[in-house]
């Protein structure tokens, strides 16, 4: 059985042909923040499923691990490469985020 296919509009990116589903999918939690990293076979087979319905959008960071989640990320839509977009956040001072993290 096919998994249900997006019927949100695309959105173009400001400035460039690049095209976008409107929905995007945040990928923070999979790595960092909200307890330990998830595993990443399970976020390997949900980016996978967001791609089969219709997302083309992703947004992580250097941060968010650190470098762990953008890891993940590219790990895992490598085979979708000409078919989504992934958005980036870098130039953290990751020195002074270690510093003010608490010991695990």
């Amino acid at each position: 059985m096919e998994p249900p296919r997006s019927n949100h509009a695309n959105a173009q990116t400001c400035n460039s042909n690049v095209e976008v589903s409107a929905i995007g999918l945040g990928c923070m939690e999979m790595s960092f923040s909200y307890g330990p990293p998830k595993d990443k076979q399970e976020m390997t087979a949900l980016l996978g499923a967001a791609v089969d319905r219709g997302v083309t959008f992703f947004d992580t960071a250097e941060v968010y691990g650190p470098y762990l989640n953008e890891e993940l990320v590219g790990e895992a839509l490598a085979p979708f490469r000409d078919q989504v977009a992934i958005a980036t956040k870098f130039g953290f001072d990751l020195l002074d985020l270690f510093l003010t993290l608490p010991d695990p």
